[in-house]
């Protein structure tokens, strides 16, 4: 039986890719639960661990092992100047940017997103070409994901106004502008349940104004008040892909949001940057397991009489 009991989340570089810098602003925590006045970030905690003993008819010396995986995934930002990494041909080659529908890859890319998948087969080959890129630095944090809940990547250390342009599934093209605002990746993940070597990410972009002033919120407890959210999280532009076993994710930018005002501009490009620099993400998932024979006298020593 298939469990995925523990779900553990370490940012860390690739080993050996390059030299680590912390980047300024660059954080990962949980997004906080809705609490009662005056709202507190929730304690963040690691996921519980609940062992649940088979049916008694399978207790025998023929009992198949109880499977349990975990999954650790790493991220990563790599900075460098502008054009540098959304311009890299032979990078971009590497990789396959076939990660989902036509209609989706193409709005992704009007919104000045570029998404792709890594294979470990030709790592070596991406990590050469990235060490290549002239005053290239790679920034890294830690944080503990929640388990029913997503969690937040803030890209940037202080508050800017922000204009954006967007283009919805639709065609449809809006502008939003923000006053203080900050972006950030709304981070899901799990394990796929069609494959359990496989990795679900969703990445949903969000910018995010200061809170408002208290506001009744109906909840299960009945009203209840809360900071009033200011922002948008665009979920119909969520990056939501499949990473298959011994791959990993990149989401980089197009060339155009250092000409337009697109969405992805605020994301993947680094404010104040004089002369400008852009980012590149690396989303790498680890699914291990691990295994362990139930016995009978097992059983019955941790149950008792």
């Amino acid at each position: 039986m298939t469990r995925p009991h523990e779900i553990l989340l370490t940012v860390a570089l690739l080993a050996g890719l390059c030299g680590c810098q912390p980047g300024a602003g660059f954080q990962l925590f949980e997004t906080p639960r809705p609490q009662p006045t005056p709202p507190t970030l929730a304690e963040a905690r690691p996921p519980s661990l609940t062992a649940i003993s088979p049916a008694q008819e399978s207790l025998d010396a023929a009992a198949a092992p109880a499977r349990q995986l975990s999954l650790r995934l790493e991220v990563i930002r790599i900075e460098a100047p502008a054009g540098t990494l959304s311009g890299h041909q032979t990078l971009w080659g590497l990789l396959d940017e076939t990660t989902g529908s036509a209609t989706t890859t193409l709005t992704l890319r009007e919104n000045g997103f570029r998404v792709a998948l890594g294979s470990s087969a030709r790592r070596d080959a991406i990590k050469a070409n990235l060490e290549a890129i002239p005053d290239m630095r790679a920034a890294h944090n830690k944080g503990m994901p929640p388990c029913d809940r997503p969690m937040d990547i803030a890209l940037t250390a202080a508050d800017q106004d922000l204009a954006v342009f967007f283009i919805d599934p639709a065609g449809t093209m809006g502008g939003l502008s923000f006053d203080d605002a900050r972006p950030f990746f709304k981070v899901q993940f799990g394990l796929d349940p069609a494959d359990p070597r496989s990795v679900r990410v969703r990445i949903a972009p969000e910018v995010r104004e200061p809170p408002g002033p208290l506001q009744y919120t109906r909840t299960p407890n009945g009203l209840r008040p809360a900071p009033l959210y200011r922002g948008r999280i665009f979920d119909d532009l969520a990056i939501d892909v499949v990473i298959p076993a011994d791959s990993f994710l990149v989401i980089g930018p197009t060339a155009e949001i250092h000409r337009t005002p697109m969405l992805a501009r605020p994301f993947l490009t680094v404010s104040d940057a004089d002369p400008p620099r852009e980012n590149l993400f690396v989303f790498i998932p680890e699914v291990s397991e691990t295994s362990a024979w139930w016995s009978p006298a097992g059983v019955a020593a941790a149950t008792g009489p």
